[in-house]
């Protein structure tokens, strides 16, 4: 026992030096009283070598065994181990780890980390899934799928990595938010945007102003932007989705309601710009715009013309509007060529010869409006041709000549050689 105490003393001696220069491990702050399983002797078993032992530690590595394991697992050197440690493998057995799942450059590593994947097992997930590029990964991370169950939701729903993103591009931050937009019909990502840039960013918001009839974004936000509310556009928006500006046009026309303003697009004036017109033909209300278009007028410069003649109420026009006589102006031409009653216009109006002239050039040709119906059946329609120096003829059989039973004044028209042709 005596005499292995001694062999270990000399040894000791001759290692780190017994008054002479000191030994590297001195040098290193070894000073010959560690416990054994920290002491120079396990180090140097850990194939540590003195000039690097202070480097171990730098490094975070405090223990011979640690060391072992850091140099069996690859990294024979501090600098080695200090480079995994860098990028946030904290032990050996975490490499070993990596490796397990087919990595086994550090680069791959920093590529997987930097693409937010910490750890092996993550990566292990995305590659049941046939996901092994951290860029890919990256590009599903930025597009809120924290994990690969978000990845699969987006996959199960149809969407492969480049469709999610253009949905993401238009400020989609989640599978469920873009579900929420489905749900409306909402379909494609311009259209998204659109919402979203009028300042209507989520769904639901979007959907109140689709339930008032106001589905165009920027017709929705004219009218958020007027201080009012889906409930209170949806009156007006019933109206062909009036936009608020219309609205305001409206009301400055004195209608204050969008009942009222019903009223008058029921009977076709379906605009404040048309009710402005209607208002300057004289017309003062909805009852009396109602009155003229019962009575056959439906444009406000045809009711001023009849407001401005002895037939100046809709009862008193409705007789003439009914047989198709427009204006005064066309009944003081019916009344000069003698058809002065209602009934003789409308032998006329109801046989297809809407004004006078018409009629008199028909009247050229033959009184018998049965024939004049036949000839207007067909597509004919009379003209008068004062140049020619013979009556042309129709290229039909059916083409009328000039009947015998015209009168004498008609029939004394030398002048005027008279012909029909298809319209």
């Amino acid at each position: 026992m005596k005499r292995s105490f001694f062999y270990s003393l000399l040894i000791a001696s001759f290692v780190i030096g017994c008054g002479g220069p000191p030994s590297p491990w001195q040098k290193a702050g070894f000073d010959g009283t560690e416990p054994p399983a920290r002491g120079w002797e396990a180090w140097e078993a850990a194939h540590v070598k003195p000039e690097d032992y202070k480097r171990w530690k730098a490094a975070g590595v405090t223990t011979p065994q640690q060391a072992q394991e850091w140099i069996n697992s690859g990294a024979r050197k501090p600098v080695h181990a200090y480079a995994w440690i860098k990028i946030g493998v904290d032990s050996p057995d975490e490499i070993k780890a990596w490796h397990a799942v087919g990595i086994h450059d550090m680069k791959e590593i920093e590529a997987w980390t930097a693409a937010g994947v910490t750890s092996p097992q993550e990566v292990r997930s995305w590659q049941k899934h046939d996901i092994d590029d951290p860029a890919e990964v990256k590009r599903w991370k930025k597009l809120g799928a924290s994990d690969i169950s978000e990845v699969s939701r987006w996959q199960k729903e149809g969407f492969d990595l480049s469709k999610a993103e253009s949905f993401h591009a238009v400020g989609i931050q989640s599978l469920d938010e873009l579900e929420g937009w489905f749900s409306m019909r909402v379909r494609k990502p311009k259209l998204i945007k659109q919402w979203k840039e009028v300042g209507i960013d989520t769904p639901a918001e979007a959907q109140t102003w689709i339930d008032a009839h106001i589905p165009l974004p920027l017709v929705a936000a004219e009218w958020k932007a007027s201080g009012s509310t889906p409930a209170q556009a949806k009156p007006w928006a019933e109206i062909s989705q009036i936009r608020y500006p219309v609205v305001e046009q409206w009301k400055y026309a004195g209608v204050a309601s969008p009942q009222e303003a019903k009223k008058w697009v029921s009977i076709g004036i379906d605009s404040p710009q048309l009710l402005k017109q209607w208002q300057d033909a004289g017309v003062k209300d909805i009852s009396e715009a109602q009155a003229w278009v019962k009575a056959g007028a439906n444009h406000p410069e045809q009711v001023a013309a009849w407001k401005s003649s002895k037939f100046n109420s809709p009862s008193k026009a409705s007789k003439w509007l009914g047989v198709n006589v427009k204006t005064p102006q066309a009944l003081e031409e019916w009344t000069a060529m003698g058809e002065n009653t209602p009934s003789k216009i409308e032998a006329w109006t109801g046989i297809g010869v809407f004004n006078a002239k018409d009629a008199k050039a028909w009247l050229k040709f033959s009184t018998s409006k049965k024939k004049i119906k036949a000839w207007v059946e067909e597509g004919y329609v009379p003209q008068i041709d004062k140049s020619a120096n013979q009556q042309t003829q129709a290229p039909q059989s059916t083409t009328p000549s000039q009947d015998s039973n015209t009168s004498s004044d008609q029939s004394n028209d030398t002048a005027n050689k008279i012909s029909i042709q298809k319209n």
